[in-house]
């Protein structure tokens, strides 16, 4: 019928006690514009995509089995679980990002290059949840007519939560108040910085001459090793558009939530309605949500050992808390082998990936401009 069949059991617990992390995202490149000046020593450009990110982070062992097993599950049921902790983000927002980069020192052997790009960003889309210090018990329950196989016994729960109104994705509009004013549900800037530095000791091998001017082969990579440096996503995205934006702050005891407060609920924004219904003590907050970009710092170094055969190393430093509010990036290393032709490629990244605690070995490659592949190649 040509739906995802994804069961339960093809998941294993993996139960150590500690708090557990989920990144998730992706991209939409959206037309852009780049060219160069000053015989290529400079270029500028302008960017559009559409990002999508969410995390799960700092979340209790107790509370991640209840998400991902139902409540029906009866090695979670007939317990206590005290001082309980989740946060959770889900964000999408648009893009316009003006880069300018050139060539900072060319001394044939000694190549340097640098660049920053300044974004503006349009935030369509929020929702999160900020548990602490809670405490609850998965009860059973008997009525079959009820159709519920548990229910959550909350005898203390701290908690902030919020979504913006559906509204907030059907209203976009591409117009000036929009994209650099405040009609959106959210808006903010970001930055990216970096620097290349390329040792060339070879360098008169990848030259010719042309009607008597002297040129490099723009085909061919001339460094005997790379090495880059990036500070990305700088920035955030504020979310005060009073008519878009719903939040609430509750602090309560003695509280039930079964798997029929949601059963009519079809949107993010019924189910705040609901969570309200369900939690009664309120205290509404002022529409103001600063989600933070996932702010990371990104170092690498490519050698290349022979011709058409390099090997990379890449280093990415989450820099967010575990406990701010917003987006956050995934912590990883990954040594690369690869071979690279012109018009095609593969390579083999080897990672340890999941705040450096998950090994992985992926497979990846290119014909022309063309890519396909995976960085967890034993996961599919």
């Amino acid at each position: 019928n040509g739906q995802i069949n994804f069961k339960r059991s093809y998941l294993e617990e993996k139960l150590n006690g500690n708090t557990k992390y989920l990144n998730a995202g992706g991209d939409i490149r959206l037309p852009s514009i780049m060219f160069g000046l000053f015989e290529g020593r400079m270029g500028v450009g302008i960017t559009t995509r559409l990002r999508i990110l969410g995390n799960f982070s700092n979340v209790s062992e107790p509370i991640a089995r209840v998400i991902t097993q139902k409540m029906g599950f009866q090695d979670i049921q007939n317990q206590e679980y005290t001082h309980q902790t989740a946060n959770a983000h889900f964000n999408g927002f648009g893009e316009i990002g003006f880069t300018l980069g050139g060539t900072l020192i060319d001394q044939e052997t000694d190549f340097v290059k640098v660049g920053i790009s300044v974004k503006r960003l349009v935030g369509l889309y929020n929702t999160y949840i900020q548990i602490d210090n809670s405490s609850y018990e998965v009860k059973p329950t008997s009525d079959l007519l009820s159709h519920e196989s548990g229910m959550l016994q909350v005898d203390e729960i701290n908690v902030k939560y919020g979504t913006t109104r559906n509204d907030g994705l059907k209203n976009f509009q591409m117009t000036p108040a929009w994209l650099f004013g405040n009609a959106s549900p959210g808006s903010g800037w970001g930055i990216d910085v970096g620097a290349v530095y390329e040792y060339r000791p070879h360098i008169n091998k990848y030259t010719y001459t042309e009607k008597g001017i002297r040129h490099y082969d723009a085909n061919q990579n001339k460094y005997l090793y790379r090495i880059a440096v990036s500070l990305i996503d700088v920035g955030k995205v504020n979310f005060k558009n009073p008519y878009y934006l719903l939040q609430n702050e509750v602090h309560a005891t003695n509280k039930q939530i079964s798997t029929n407060t949601f059963k009519n609920s079809k949107t993010l924004e019924e189910i705040y309605y609901d969570v309200n219904a369900a939690l009664g003590d309120q205290i509404n907050e002022a529409p103001l949500a600063k989600s933070v970009l996932p702010t990371s710092f990104q170092a690498s170094i490519d050698y290349a050992i022979k011709k058409n055969i390099y090997l990379n190393a890449l280093w990415v430093q989450n820099l967010i808390n575990a406990s701010a509010f917003g987006m956050k990036a995934e912590s990883n290393f990954t040594i690369t082998p690869r071979y690279e032709h012109r018009f095609y490629e593969l390579s083999l990244p080897i990672s340890i990936m999941n705040r450096y605690r998950s090994p992985a070995i992926g497979l990846a490659g290119r014909v022309g401009p063309f890519w396909l592949g995976t960085d967890h190649l034993l996961g599919l």
